[in-house]
C-alpha cells in the first residue's frame, strides 16, 4: 500500500471447502483506492478478481467491484456504495444451493458505531 492506494494478492494453499478438490492454487487479486474527496469524506474505489483453479472451467472465476463513499460523523460513520460482479449466475458456488445469487448489483447503506 502506498498513501490511499492499496494493491493486495492473495493465494490459496488449501482447497476450497465444498468446491471439490485441486482447488488450492486459486488466488485473489485487490486493488483499492480510498482518498478523501472533501472534508472527510473518503472515496472508496475497488476492483478485484477472483480465480478458482480447475473448477468448472473457468465458470467459477468473476471480478467484483464497488464504488462508494464513506463519512465519519463522530458518532457514527456512514457509507453508501454500489457493489456489484460478473460473477456467472450458473456457478452453482455463488447460488448457495439455488437459494439466492449473490453477484448482482446492489446498493448497500451502512451505519458503523464503535464502542
Amino acid at each position: 500500500g502506498y498513501s490511499f492506494a492499496t494493491l493486495k494478492y492473495s493465494y490459496a494453499l488449501t482447497n476450497f471447502i465444498g468446491w471439490g478438490p485441486d482447488t488450492d492454487g486459486s488466488d485473489y487479486l485487490d486493488l483499492s483506492l480510498n482518498p478523501e474527496i472533501h472534508d472527510g469524506c473518503i472515496l472508496k474505489l475497488h476492483v478485484g478478481h477472483q480465480r478458482v483453479k480447475n473448477y468448472n472451467n473457468g465458470l467459477a472465476n468473476y471480478t467484483d467491484w464497488k464504488v462508494g463513499v464513506t463519512k465519519d460523523y463522530g458518532v457514527v460513520v456512514g457509507a453508501l456504495a454500489v457493489v456489484g460482479t460478473d460473477a456467472d449466475k450458473s456457478t452453482s458456488g455463488y447460488n448457495f444451493g439455488g437459494k439466492g445469487y449473490l453477484g448482482d448489483t446492489k446498493l448497500v447503506l451502512t451505519l458503523t458505531k464503535n464502542f
